[in-house]
């Protein structure tokens, strides 16, 4: 498990774009977002800095999902490619598949595949039920297999809620764990959009640059994201993350410009 990837997972992130914006899924709006992020870490680790450019691409089928990123940690430097897919199957089921890599870095896997599966329910469509697989596998031969589900609440109005979990086992050693994550948010359409999300639970191996691996640790997690439309269709996001393993903490700034057409 690679804590330094978390700002960005593709299956979670993807389903709560497709699924709880109703109103932008159904203008079909395209969206590009240009951001940077600073992370500041304790115990004499190096900061970090990373520059991305994402952007979601709506059709009438579903929507594609697209990243490039350039990300300094622990002293090293690392490119990132991702693409994803989620595909509306009928009214009420949705298939994703996303795929990223990375190079040269050590602390984001070489190469990482979730494949996931969303069903809607109750009369009104407002509770999703999702699961998933992910493989990942990193630049020394480590790597992670994982299940996970999640229980997304869209109700009427602007509250909306997500309790998930997912089970990792890290090779080599079959290191078990699991986490547990849970999100709340509040959306106005084209206004305005705040989510805080909360996560803790078991790590298996995880790269610290070019020090040892550690194996077998307890981490939390705690996301506040906040995007505030400026103009009819552009905006900014901005969120804040702390992260804490017993090897050092992790405060990291996000700021980015997005643009929808």
């Amino acid at each position: 498990m690679y804590t330094l990837n978390r700002s960005w997972p593709w299956p979670s992130l993807a389903i709560s774009m497709a699924l709880s914006m109703p109103c932008a899924a159904q203008q079909a709006l395209n969206r590009v977002d240009v951001g940077v992020a600073h992370s500041s870490l304790t115990q004499g680790q190096p900061d970090g800095q990373a520059a991305y450019v994402r952007a979601s691409l709506p059709d009438g089928a579903g929507a594609t999902y697209l990243e490039l990123m350039h990300r300094r940690a622990f002293d090293q430097h690392a490119q990132l490619a991702s693409v994803g897919r989620v595909h509306d199957l009928d009214a009420d089921w949705l298939l994703g598949g996303f795929a990223t890599v990375s190079a040269p870095g050590d602390f984001l896997p070489h190469s990482k595949l979730d494949v996931t599966l969303t069903r809607k329910l109750l009369p009104g469509r407002t509770l999703l039920w999702m699961g998933g697989l992910s493989r990942a596998v990193n630049h020394h031969g480590y790597r992670d297999e994982a299940v996970q589900t999640a229980l997304t609440w869209l109700p009427p109005g602007p509250l909306w809620g997500e309790l998930g979990l997912r089970h990792t086992t890290s090779r080599p050693g079959a290191v078990q764990g699991e986490r547990y994550w849970a999100t709340v948010g509040w959306r106005q359409a084209q206004q305005r959009d705040v989510a805080l999300r909360l996560e803790s639970g078991q790590e298996g191996w995880s790269v610290l640059g070019n020090q040892a691996n550690v194996v077998g640790f307890d981490s939390t997690l705690w996301n506040l994201g906040w995007s505030e439309w400026l103009g009819e269709r552009h905006g900014i996001k901005a969120s804040i993350e702390r992260y804490r393993n017993p090897y050092y903490s992790r405060l990291t700034l996000d700021i980015a410009f997005f643009q929808q057409f």
